[in-house]
Protein backbone atom coordinates (compact mmCIF):
# COMPACT_ATOMS: atom_id res chain seq x y z
CA UNK A 1 0.00 0.00 0.00
CA UNK A 2 1.27 3.43 -0.88
CA UNK A 3 1.14 6.41 1.42
CA UNK A 4 -0.65 8.38 -1.24
CA UNK A 5 -4.16 7.02 -0.54
CA UNK A 6 -4.79 8.22 2.97
CA UNK A 7 -8.03 6.29 3.25
CA UNK A 8 -6.10 3.05 3.13
CA UNK A 9 -3.56 4.03 5.76
CA UNK A 10 -3.56 3.02 9.43
CA UNK A 11 -3.30 5.14 12.55
CA UNK A 12 -3.32 4.16 16.19
CA UNK A 13 -6.97 5.09 16.09
CA UNK A 14 -8.09 2.54 13.51
CA UNK A 15 -5.43 -0.10 14.29
CA UNK A 16 -6.31 -1.27 17.79
CA UNK A 17 -5.69 -4.30 20.04
CA UNK A 18 -5.16 -7.00 19.31
CA UNK A 19 -3.50 -5.36 16.31
CA UNK A 20 -0.87 -2.57 16.15
CA UNK A 21 0.67 -0.45 13.41
CA UNK A 22 4.01 -1.64 12.10
CA UNK A 23 6.57 1.04 12.82
CA UNK A 24 8.57 0.20 9.71
CA UNK A 25 5.55 1.07 7.55
CA UNK A 26 5.33 4.72 8.72
CA UNK A 27 4.61 7.22 5.96
CA UNK A 28 7.48 9.75 5.83
CA UNK A 29 5.40 12.73 4.92
CA UNK A 30 2.22 11.92 6.78
CA UNK A 31 2.88 11.89 10.44
CA UNK A 32 0.93 9.25 12.37
CA UNK A 33 -0.01 7.21 9.29
CA UNK A 34 1.15 3.69 8.52
CA UNK A 35 0.68 1.32 5.69
CA UNK A 36 0.52 -1.90 7.81
CA UNK A 37 -1.64 -2.98 10.78
CA UNK A 38 -0.77 -6.49 12.05
CA UNK A 39 -1.64 -8.83 14.96
CA UNK A 40 0.51 -8.46 17.98
CA UNK A 41 3.21 -11.07 18.23
CA UNK A 42 1.70 -12.80 21.25
CA UNK A 43 -1.29 -13.92 19.17
CA UNK A 44 0.46 -16.92 17.85
CA UNK A 45 -1.49 -19.95 19.20
CA UNK A 46 -3.67 -22.08 17.00
CA UNK A 47 -3.99 -25.15 19.38
CA UNK A 48 -3.56 -26.17 23.05
CA UNK A 49 -2.64 -29.31 24.93
CA UNK A 50 -5.67 -31.00 26.59
CA UNK A 51 -7.41 -30.19 28.76
CA UNK A 52 -6.60 -26.58 27.83
CA UNK A 53 -8.38 -24.75 25.04
CA UNK A 54 -7.66 -21.58 23.07
CA UNK A 55 -8.97 -18.66 25.08
CA UNK A 56 -9.15 -14.90 25.29
CA UNK A 57 -9.08 -12.57 22.24
CA UNK A 58 -8.19 -13.96 18.85
CA UNK A 59 -6.52 -12.30 15.92
CA UNK A 60 -6.70 -13.76 12.45
CA UNK A 61 -7.61 -17.16 13.99
CA UNK A 62 -4.74 -17.11 16.42
CA UNK A 63 -4.98 -16.75 20.15
CA UNK A 64 -2.83 -15.14 22.73
CA UNK A 65 -3.14 -17.93 25.38
CA UNK A 66 -4.47 -21.41 26.38
CA UNK A 67 -7.05 -21.45 29.15
CA UNK A 68 -9.11 -24.04 31.08
CA UNK A 69 -12.57 -24.83 29.70
CA UNK A 70 -15.60 -23.59 31.59
CA UNK A 71 -16.07 -25.28 34.97
CA UNK A 72 -19.11 -27.41 35.82
CA UNK A 73 -20.82 -27.57 39.20
CA UNK A 74 -21.60 -30.81 41.12
CA UNK A 75 -25.27 -30.09 41.64
CA UNK A 76 -26.89 -33.51 42.29
CA UNK A 77 -26.22 -36.18 44.88
CA UNK A 78 -24.76 -38.65 42.39
CA UNK A 79 -22.70 -36.06 40.36
CA UNK A 80 -19.05 -37.08 40.06
CA UNK A 81 -16.23 -35.06 38.45
CA UNK A 82 -14.58 -36.97 35.63
CA UNK A 83 -11.96 -34.33 34.52
CA UNK A 84 -10.14 -31.48 36.23
CA UNK A 85 -8.16 -28.45 34.92
CA UNK A 86 -6.01 -26.44 37.30
CA UNK A 87 -7.94 -28.04 40.17
CA UNK A 88 -11.31 -27.08 38.80
CA UNK A 89 -13.96 -29.57 37.52
CA UNK A 90 -14.55 -29.25 33.82
CA UNK A 91 -16.45 -32.55 33.19
CA UNK A 92 -18.87 -34.65 35.27
CA UNK A 93 -21.12 -37.77 35.10
CA UNK A 94 -24.14 -38.92 37.10
CA UNK A 95 -25.27 -42.56 37.70
CA UNK A 96 -28.92 -42.86 38.80
CA UNK A 97 -29.51 -44.66 42.12
CA UNK A 98 -31.09 -48.15 41.60
CA UNK A 99 -34.70 -48.78 42.47
CA UNK A 100 -35.47 -50.23 45.89
CA UNK A 101 -36.93 -53.77 46.02
CA UNK A 102 -38.76 -56.06 48.46
CA UNK A 103 -40.87 -53.15 49.61
CA UNK A 104 -43.52 -54.33 52.07
CA UNK A 105 -45.77 -51.28 51.62
CA UNK A 106 -45.24 -50.78 47.88
CA UNK A 107 -43.21 -48.10 46.03
CA UNK A 108 -43.40 -44.42 45.10
CA UNK A 109 -41.45 -42.13 42.69
CA UNK A 110 -38.45 -40.36 44.19
CA UNK A 111 -35.26 -38.53 43.14
CA UNK A 112 -32.78 -40.77 41.37
CA UNK A 113 -29.75 -38.69 42.49
CA UNK A 114 -29.37 -37.08 39.07
CA UNK A 115 -32.15 -34.49 39.22
CA UNK A 116 -34.91 -36.79 37.93
CA UNK A 117 -37.93 -38.08 39.87
CA UNK A 118 -37.91 -41.52 38.19
CA UNK A 119 -36.52 -43.80 40.89
CA UNK A 120 -38.82 -46.36 42.63
CA UNK A 121 -38.51 -46.00 46.41
CA UNK A 122 -40.21 -48.03 49.16
CA UNK A 123 -43.11 -46.45 51.00
CA UNK A 124 -41.88 -45.92 54.57
CA UNK A 125 -42.79 -48.48 57.24
CA UNK A 126 -45.06 -46.99 59.88
CA UNK A 127 -47.17 -48.50 62.63
CA UNK A 128 -50.62 -49.61 61.46
CA UNK A 129 -52.14 -48.97 64.86
CA UNK A 130 -50.95 -46.76 67.66
CA UNK A 131 -53.46 -47.55 70.41
CA UNK A 132 -54.77 -50.70 72.16
CA UNK A 133 -57.14 -51.61 74.99
CA UNK A 134 -56.02 -52.31 78.54
CA UNK A 135 -54.65 -55.77 79.38
CA UNK A 136 -53.47 -56.31 75.84
CA UNK A 137 -50.22 -56.27 73.88
CA UNK A 138 -49.33 -55.14 70.41
CA UNK A 139 -48.77 -57.72 67.70
CA UNK A 140 -45.96 -57.04 65.25
CA UNK A 141 -45.10 -57.77 61.67
CA UNK A 142 -41.88 -57.45 59.77
CA UNK A 143 -41.74 -54.54 57.27
CA UNK A 144 -39.02 -53.63 54.75
CA UNK A 145 -38.81 -50.07 53.41
CA UNK A 146 -35.37 -50.00 51.83
CA UNK A 147 -33.62 -48.75 54.93
CA UNK A 148 -33.83 -52.18 56.52
CA UNK A 149 -36.31 -54.50 58.21
CA UNK A 150 -38.54 -53.05 60.91
CA UNK A 151 -41.07 -54.46 63.35
CA UNK A 152 -44.26 -52.43 63.09
CA UNK A 153 -47.39 -52.59 65.20
CA UNK A 154 -50.13 -54.25 63.14
CA UNK A 155 -52.65 -55.30 65.78
CA UNK A 156 -53.17 -56.29 69.40
CA UNK A 157 -54.12 -59.34 71.43
CA UNK A 158 -55.30 -59.86 74.95
CA UNK A 159 -52.69 -60.76 77.56
CA UNK A 160 -52.65 -64.29 79.06
CA UNK A 161 -55.60 -64.71 81.43
CA UNK A 162 -57.81 -62.40 79.36
CA UNK A 163 -60.03 -62.84 76.31
CA UNK A 164 -61.42 -60.41 73.77
CA UNK A 165 -64.92 -59.09 74.29
CA UNK A 166 -66.64 -56.03 72.79
CA UNK A 167 -63.36 -54.55 71.55
CA UNK A 168 -61.65 -54.92 74.93
CA UNK A 169 -59.97 -57.59 77.07
CA UNK A 170 -61.99 -59.35 79.78
CA UNK A 171 -60.55 -61.65 82.45
CA UNK A 172 -60.80 -65.36 81.55
CA UNK A 173 -62.94 -68.04 83.12
CA UNK A 174 -61.29 -71.34 84.11
CA UNK A 175 -61.19 -73.37 80.91
CA UNK A 176 -61.61 -77.12 80.53
CA UNK A 177 -59.73 -78.09 77.38
CA UNK A 178 -60.41 -81.84 77.78
CA UNK A 179 -56.75 -82.66 77.27
CA UNK A 180 -56.35 -86.10 75.72
CA UNK A 181 -59.95 -86.16 74.49
CA UNK A 182 -59.31 -85.75 70.77
CA UNK A 183 -62.19 -87.59 69.09
CA UNK A 184 -65.50 -85.99 68.18
CA UNK A 185 -67.19 -89.42 68.26
CA UNK A 186 -66.48 -92.92 69.62
CA UNK A 187 -65.19 -95.25 66.88
CA UNK A 188 -66.93 -98.55 66.09
CA UNK A 189 -66.12 -101.40 68.51
CA UNK A 190 -64.33 -98.96 70.85
CA UNK A 191 -65.02 -98.20 74.52
CA UNK A 192 -64.77 -94.44 75.16
CA UNK A 193 -64.74 -91.88 77.97
CA UNK A 194 -66.31 -88.44 77.33
CA UNK A 195 -65.52 -84.85 78.35
CA UNK A 196 -67.43 -81.57 77.81
CA UNK A 197 -65.21 -78.67 76.77
CA UNK A 198 -65.39 -75.29 78.60
CA UNK A 199 -63.85 -72.22 76.90
CA UNK A 200 -62.03 -69.37 78.60
CA UNK A 201 -64.90 -67.11 77.55
CA UNK A 202 -67.14 -69.24 79.77
CA UNK A 203 -69.00 -70.61 76.77
CA UNK A 204 -69.96 -74.26 76.39
CA UNK A 205 -68.06 -76.50 73.96
CA UNK A 206 -68.40 -79.83 72.21
CA UNK A 207 -68.38 -83.22 73.92
CA UNK A 208 -65.09 -84.97 73.13
CA UNK A 209 -64.12 -88.65 73.37
CA UNK A 210 -61.04 -90.70 74.04
CA UNK A 211 -60.63 -94.46 73.61
CA UNK A 212 -60.12 -96.38 76.85
CA UNK A 213 -60.31 -99.86 75.33
CA UNK A 214 -61.85 -102.08 72.69
CA UNK A 215 -64.69 -104.57 72.81
CA UNK A 216 -63.88 -108.27 73.22
CA UNK A 217 -62.15 -109.71 70.16
CA UNK A 218 -60.77 -106.33 69.07
CA UNK A 219 -57.59 -104.37 69.75
CA UNK A 220 -56.49 -100.77 69.25
CA UNK A 221 -54.66 -99.86 66.03
CA UNK A 222 -54.02 -96.12 65.80
CA UNK A 223 -57.35 -94.55 66.68
CA UNK A 224 -59.57 -97.47 65.62
CA UNK A 225 -60.43 -100.88 67.04
CA UNK A 226 -59.74 -103.75 64.65
CA UNK A 227 -60.59 -107.45 65.00
CA UNK A 228 -57.87 -109.77 66.33
CA UNK A 229 -56.01 -111.61 63.58
CA UNK A 230 -54.05 -114.63 64.77
CA UNK A 231 -51.09 -115.94 62.81
CA UNK A 232 -48.35 -118.48 63.34
CA UNK A 233 -44.78 -117.25 63.79
CA UNK A 234 -42.13 -118.07 61.23
CA UNK A 235 -41.27 -121.77 61.17
CA UNK A 236 -44.74 -122.87 62.32
CA UNK A 237 -47.90 -123.89 60.46
CA UNK A 238 -51.57 -123.64 61.44
CA UNK A 239 -52.45 -127.25 60.54
CA UNK A 240 -51.16 -130.32 62.32
CA UNK A 241 -48.23 -132.19 60.81
CA UNK A 242 -49.07 -134.52 57.92
CA UNK A 243 -48.18 -138.21 57.73
CA UNK A 244 -45.05 -137.28 55.79
CA UNK A 245 -43.87 -134.92 58.55
CA UNK A 246 -42.54 -135.16 62.10
CA UNK A 247 -43.78 -132.70 64.74
CA UNK A 248 -40.92 -130.94 66.51
CA UNK A 249 -42.84 -128.49 68.68
CA UNK A 250 -45.91 -126.32 69.18
CA UNK A 251 -46.65 -122.73 70.11
CA UNK A 252 -49.72 -120.49 70.27
CA UNK A 253 -51.13 -118.44 67.43
CA UNK A 254 -50.42 -114.80 68.14
CA UNK A 255 -52.12 -111.49 67.40
CA UNK A 256 -50.10 -108.33 66.80
CA UNK A 257 -51.88 -107.01 69.89
CA UNK A 258 -50.21 -109.68 72.04
CA UNK A 259 -53.22 -111.99 72.51
CA UNK A 260 -52.86 -115.72 71.83
CA UNK A 261 -55.37 -118.32 70.61
CA UNK A 262 -55.09 -121.72 68.99
CA UNK A 263 -52.07 -123.91 68.27
CA UNK A 264 -49.26 -123.66 65.71
CA UNK A 265 -47.17 -126.69 64.81
CA UNK A 266 -43.49 -126.94 64.00
CA UNK A 267 -43.02 -129.75 61.49
CA UNK A 268 -40.20 -131.17 59.48
CA UNK A 269 -40.20 -133.65 56.65
CA UNK A 270 -39.61 -137.24 57.65
CA UNK A 271 -36.20 -138.62 56.82
CA UNK A 272 -36.03 -141.55 54.46
CA UNK A 273 -35.27 -143.81 57.40
CA UNK A 274 -38.31 -142.51 59.30
CA UNK A 275 -40.40 -143.43 56.25
CA UNK A 276 -39.07 -147.00 56.32
CA UNK A 277 -36.89 -146.24 53.33
CA UNK A 278 -33.29 -145.28 52.78
CA UNK A 279 -31.51 -142.27 51.32
CA UNK A 280 -30.12 -142.40 47.79
CA UNK A 281 -28.50 -139.29 46.30
CA UNK A 282 -30.88 -136.95 48.09
CA UNK A 283 -33.99 -139.03 47.40
CA UNK A 284 -35.74 -141.88 49.21
CA UNK A 285 -35.87 -145.43 47.84
CA UNK A 286 -37.17 -148.71 49.24
CA UNK A 287 -34.76 -150.57 51.50
CA UNK A 288 -34.75 -153.53 49.13
CA UNK A 289 -33.61 -151.32 46.25
CA UNK A 290 -29.98 -150.67 45.40
CA UNK A 291 -28.94 -146.99 45.16
CA UNK A 292 -27.95 -146.19 41.59
CA UNK A 293 -28.59 -149.76 40.41
CA UNK A 294 -26.05 -152.54 40.17
CA UNK A 295 -23.17 -152.89 37.71
CA UNK A 296 -23.07 -155.55 35.02
CA UNK A 297 -22.84 -159.07 36.42
CA UNK A 298 -24.51 -158.14 39.71
CA UNK A 299 -28.06 -157.87 40.89
CA UNK A 300 -29.83 -156.16 43.72
CA UNK A 301 -30.77 -158.37 46.66
CA UNK A 302 -32.46 -156.71 49.62
CA UNK A 303 -30.68 -153.45 48.93
CA UNK A 304 -27.26 -154.93 48.23
CA UNK A 305 -25.59 -155.62 44.92
CA UNK A 306 -24.49 -159.26 44.83
CA UNK A 307 -23.04 -161.51 42.15
CA UNK A 308 -25.85 -162.66 39.92
CA UNK A 309 -26.37 -166.43 40.31
CA UNK A 310 -28.69 -167.89 37.73
CA UNK A 311 -28.65 -171.50 38.91
CA UNK A 312 -28.63 -173.22 42.25
CA UNK A 313 -29.65 -176.34 44.16
CA UNK A 314 -32.87 -176.43 46.19
CA UNK A 315 -32.87 -178.64 49.30
CA UNK A 316 -36.05 -179.39 51.25
CA UNK A 317 -36.05 -180.82 54.81
CA UNK A 318 -39.10 -182.55 56.27
CA UNK A 319 -39.62 -182.53 60.03
CA UNK A 320 -42.29 -184.63 61.70
CA UNK A 321 -43.08 -183.50 65.24
CA UNK A 322 -44.32 -186.92 66.44
CA UNK A 323 -42.97 -190.16 67.93
CA UNK A 324 -45.59 -192.21 66.09
CA UNK A 325 -44.25 -194.85 63.76
CA UNK A 326 -45.91 -195.52 60.47
CA UNK A 327 -45.01 -198.11 57.90
CA UNK A 328 -44.59 -195.44 55.27
CA UNK A 329 -45.19 -191.78 54.66
CA UNK A 330 -46.13 -189.14 54.96
CA UNK A 331 -44.48 -187.78 51.82
CA UNK A 332 -44.43 -184.24 50.47
CA UNK A 333 -44.97 -182.97 46.96
CA UNK A 334 -42.38 -180.24 46.17
CA UNK A 335 -42.89 -178.58 42.81
CA UNK A 336 -40.92 -175.67 41.34
CA UNK A 337 -42.00 -173.05 38.81
CA UNK A 338 -38.95 -171.63 37.03
CA UNK A 339 -38.72 -167.96 35.98
CA UNK A 340 -40.78 -167.32 32.85
CA UNK A 341 -42.89 -170.44 33.28
CA UNK A 342 -46.61 -170.37 34.01
CA UNK A 343 -46.67 -173.89 35.51
CA UNK A 344 -44.81 -175.77 38.18
CA UNK A 345 -42.64 -177.67 35.72
CA UNK A 346 -39.83 -179.03 37.94
CA UNK A 347 -40.59 -182.15 40.00
CA UNK A 348 -38.81 -183.56 43.03
CA UNK A 349 -38.49 -187.29 43.91
CA UNK A 350 -40.81 -188.65 46.55
CA UNK A 351 -39.43 -188.28 50.04
CA UNK A 352 -40.73 -190.40 52.86
CA UNK A 353 -40.01 -189.79 56.50
CA UNK A 354 -37.68 -192.31 58.04
CA UNK A 355 -38.30 -192.54 61.74
CA UNK A 356 -35.31 -192.30 63.91
CA UNK A 357 -33.55 -189.95 66.29
CA UNK A 358 -33.87 -186.98 63.93
CA UNK A 359 -37.31 -187.89 62.51
CA UNK A 360 -36.10 -186.32 59.23
CA UNK A 361 -35.62 -187.36 55.65
CA UNK A 362 -33.77 -185.08 53.22
CA UNK A 363 -35.11 -184.76 49.71
CA UNK A 364 -33.00 -185.28 46.71
CA UNK A 365 -31.51 -181.96 45.76
CA UNK A 366 -32.54 -180.45 42.46
CA UNK A 367 -30.58 -177.97 40.42
CA UNK A 368 -32.86 -175.26 39.04
CA UNK A 369 -32.91 -171.77 37.59
CA UNK A 370 -33.14 -169.41 40.53
CA UNK A 371 -35.77 -166.68 40.85
CA UNK A 372 -38.83 -168.93 40.64
CA UNK A 373 -41.43 -170.16 43.12
CA UNK A 374 -41.42 -173.40 45.22
CA UNK A 375 -44.72 -175.03 46.18
CA UNK A 376 -44.99 -177.63 48.97
CA UNK A 377 -48.11 -179.72 49.65
CA UNK A 378 -49.30 -182.72 51.68
CA UNK A 379 -51.04 -185.29 49.56
CA UNK A 380 -54.78 -185.31 50.23
CA UNK A 381 -54.48 -188.93 51.36
CA UNK A 382 -52.58 -187.76 54.40
CA UNK A 383 -53.74 -184.26 54.93
CA UNK A 384 -57.38 -184.52 55.91
CA UNK A 385 -57.13 -186.92 58.79
CA UNK A 386 -53.56 -187.89 59.55
CA UNK A 387 -51.19 -184.94 59.28
CA UNK A 388 -51.11 -181.16 59.05
CA UNK A 389 -48.46 -178.44 58.51
CA UNK A 390 -47.09 -176.88 61.68
CA UNK A 391 -44.62 -174.21 60.52
CA UNK A 392 -41.80 -173.57 58.07
CA UNK A 393 -38.41 -171.86 57.81
CA UNK A 394 -37.91 -169.49 56.19
CA UNK A 395 -41.33 -167.94 56.58
CA UNK A 396 -43.48 -168.79 53.56
CA UNK A 397 -44.39 -166.29 50.88
CA UNK A 398 -48.05 -167.38 51.06
CA UNK A 399 -50.33 -170.20 52.27
CA UNK A 400 -53.44 -171.93 50.91
CA UNK A 401 -55.91 -174.02 52.94
CA UNK A 402 -57.81 -177.26 52.33
CA UNK A 403 -61.57 -177.25 52.78
CA UNK A 404 -61.16 -178.47 56.34
CA UNK A 405 -59.15 -175.35 57.21
CA UNK A 406 -55.73 -176.97 57.43
CA UNK A 407 -52.97 -175.44 55.37
CA UNK A 408 -52.43 -177.66 52.35
CA UNK A 409 -50.08 -175.54 50.18
CA UNK A 410 -47.03 -173.49 51.14
CA UNK A 411 -45.27 -171.16 48.67
CA UNK A 412 -41.67 -169.82 48.80
CA UNK A 413 -39.64 -167.43 46.64
CA UNK A 414 -36.35 -169.03 45.62
CA UNK A 415 -33.32 -166.72 45.36
CA UNK A 416 -29.57 -167.17 45.49
CA UNK A 417 -29.71 -166.61 49.23
CA UNK A 418 -32.87 -168.63 49.82
CA UNK A 419 -32.40 -172.24 48.61
CA UNK A 420 -32.82 -174.32 51.80
CA UNK A 421 -36.28 -174.93 53.22
CA UNK A 422 -37.43 -176.68 56.44
CA UNK A 423 -41.03 -177.89 56.63
CA UNK A 424 -42.55 -178.89 59.96
CA UNK A 425 -45.75 -180.93 60.22
CA UNK A 426 -47.38 -182.97 62.90
CA UNK A 427 -49.71 -185.92 63.32
CA UNK A 428 -53.33 -185.13 64.13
Amino acid sequence: TSCEDKSKLYTTSNCKYPRAVVAASRCPFLAGYYTECKCLSQFNKTSCTAPYVLGGTSCDGKYEKCVCPATVSLTYANDKCTQYCDGKCIKKSCTPTANQSNCTNGTQNCDNGCGQNTRKCCVACTHKITSKPANSSYTYSSCNDGSGSHQIQTGWKCNPGYHEKNGGCEKDCIANTCSGYTLAGCPTNAICATCSKQTTTCGGGATMNKITGCKSGYHLSGSTCVAHSYTCPSGYQASSCSSSQVQTGTTSKKCSCGATSGTCYACRAKTCEEQGKKTCNGSCIATYQCCGGCPSGKKCSNGTCIAEITEGTITVYHHLNSDAVMESGPWLNPYYKEPGSSTYNVYFPRAEVVYGPTKMNKTTSRKVKLGGELRMSLPPAYAPDLFKFSHAHPYPKSLESYPNGDYGYIFFDVTSSNTEFHIYYEKK
